[in-house]
């Protein structure tokens, strides 16, 4: 059995402005983290050789036709994507501009972290961590006692700013659930670490949407990070 592996390239990005080039330049970021791959099982058996031309032709479609579907899927994670870090972004731009005294209280800035998770459609929490990794605020009220100062994508913002992140697949302390984070720096107004705000991401959303897909029986979907470890894959079985 022969198997065509489709790469559609890596998923997203990075906002500070509501501009439709600055939605562009998120999802661009978001792609150097995710990928999404596309392959086509074939047909394996002998084949009469006066039907070969047909067999090729129609498995060139068929590449092309998923192919096509992959770059589909690859903009629509990126636009939902850069619509998570379109929130994160908001933080930042709060923390790099108001001293902790001026911002939002507590219960407003919960407000706007369950608000920004509600509306982000693969978005299971979003968070904020402050410079020694302990949690500030969380969407869902409860506040953990973890620290998260071991974190790698903790540490990757407290060294330096590096836009937005995704991490790896890992299992969540709070939730013991597998999962990944979209994640920005936050500074302060005088330039240092002021911590990090995360986005908590859904897989089992993900699947929803890659499931409904109608990809053909010996076809297959797969969001993969750019490590190329599997975060989705369409059909599940």
């Amino acid at each position: 059995m022969s198997t065509t592996d489709v790469d559609a390239g890596p998923i997203p990005a990075g906002l500070d402005r509501a501009s439709a080039l600055d939605a562009g330049v998120r999802r661009y970021h978001i792609r150097r983290h995710l990928v999404v791959a596309a392959a086509l099982l074939a047909v394996s058996g002998t084949i009469v050789a006066m039907l070969w031309s047909k067999r090729a032709s129609d498995i060139e479609a068929a590449e092309i036709t998923t192919r096509n579907l992959a770059r589909v899927l690859e903009e629509q994670t990126a636009f939902s994507l850069a619509a998570v870090d379109a929130s994160l972004s908001t933080f930042t731009t709060l923390w790099a501009n108001l001293p902790a005294g001026r911002r939002l209280d507590d219960e407003a800035m919960r407000r706007l972290l369950r608000q920004f998770t509600l509306a982000g459609s693969y978005t299971r929490s979003i968070y904020i961590l402050d410079p020694g990794g302990r949690m500030l605020l969380h969407s869902a009220g409860d506040i953990s006692d973890e620290t998260f100062d071991d974190r790698e994508y903790f540490n990757i913002h407290k060294a330096s700013d590096r836009g937005v992140h995704i991490s790896e697949m890992m299992k969540g302390r709070i939730t013991g659930r597998w999962g990944m984070v979209l994640n920005r720096r936050l500074t302060d107004p005088d330039g240092r670490f002021a911590g990090v705000v995360v986005a908590a991401l859904e897989p089992a959303k993900l699947e929803q949407a890659f499931g409904g897909l109608d990809v053909g029986p010996r076809g297959r979907l797969s969001l993969r990070h750019v490590d190329g470890r599997l975060i989705v894959r369409a059909p599940i079985a």
